[in-house]
């Protein structure tokens, strides 16, 4: 970090404006005992509605077992269509403890602006402090070695810093708005 912060004083110093943010928050997900706090959703949902078929896929997929082990906060689930009753398995979801959220893929793909034929047919979100797999046979957590599991992808790790080296130009209020990482453009270009 002394080197990174020295980089962007070199650079300020010779006039540029420097603004930093992160990619994502991350988020402890074991308990005071270092066990994991997983869901495991496809094996919950072939076990509650084995005819739906259901096809868990979790977008982080680094299986770097002392990071997040191919474990995240944000998962999407696919079913059979014919089989499946997407509205009770959302709120089945809802009740289990890791799981701050559950929706139908159409509902996800509005609030989080992604394309809607991307999307599952259910999209499950994991509290601050759990992950959501697919199987448990798929996550070898084997190898945390006393490590806590760290991951992200959840709404809990959201909130990032948005950091600019001087103050802002432009009368805009800005503690109203909804910053995302991709605004430090936005704060750094134009404000």
């Amino acid at each position: 970090m002394r080197k990174l912060d020295a980089r962007l004083g070199a650079l300020e110093a010779a006039g540029a404006i420097i603004a930093v943010t992160g990619d994502h928050g991350m988020s402890a997900k074991s308990d005071e005992n270092r066990k994991p706090n997983v869901l495991f959703l496809e094996d919950f949902l072939n076990s509650k509605w084995p005819q739906a078929g259901a096809r868990v896929i979790c977008p982080i997929a680094d299986p770097f077992v002392k990071h997040h082990g191919a474990l995240g906060g944000f998962v999407r689930a696919h079913l059979l269509k014919s089989n499946a009753d997407v509205d009770e398995m959302v709120e089945e979801c809802r009740k289990l403890p890791q799981v701050e959220a559950a929706m139908r893929g159409s509902e996800a793909a509005a609030m989080f602006e992604m394309p809607l034929e991307r999307e599952g047919d259910l999209v499950v979100i994991a509290k601050k402090n759990a992950v959501v797999g697919a199987k448990e046979s798929g996550h070898d957590l084997s190898q945390l070695e006393g490590h806590h599991l760290r991951s992200h992808g959840g709404l809990s790790e959201q909130a990032l810093p948005l950091l600019r080296s001087n103050p802002l130009v432009k009368e805009k209020p800005v503690g109203d708005e909804a910053w995302r990482n991709f605004d430090v453009f936005e704060l750094a270009l134009n404000l």
